[in-house]
């Protein structure tokens, strides 16, 4: 074999070694400042996620992780005014 050439094994090989991104878990849990869980989120395919308040009511998808976090954490706010 000649140097630099690589058979398909060999680079079958190094790309296993390689490390792969991490994927977000199915769902997740969102908890305020004082630990107490405020809604989930659940991934619903590559681009979508489906935000739950803390009844379990769910608040809609999103597009992003982010929005679908910030959805639950307004969900979570009482209204001023009121106990």
């Amino acid at each position: 074999m000649r140097a630099g050439v690589t058979t398909p094994h060999q680079s079958t090989c190094y790309d296993a070694l390689m490390p792969k991104p991490a994927a977000l878990p199915s769902m997740l849990t969102v908890m305020d400042g004082d630990k107490q869980c405020t809604g989930h989120i659940l991934s619903r395919g590559k681009r979508a996620f489906e935000a739950f308040d803390v009844d379990e009511r769910s608040l809609g998808l999103f597009n992003d992780l982010k929005t679908a976090a910030d959805a639950v954490s307004t969900a979570s706010t009482p209204i001023s005014g009121t106990p």
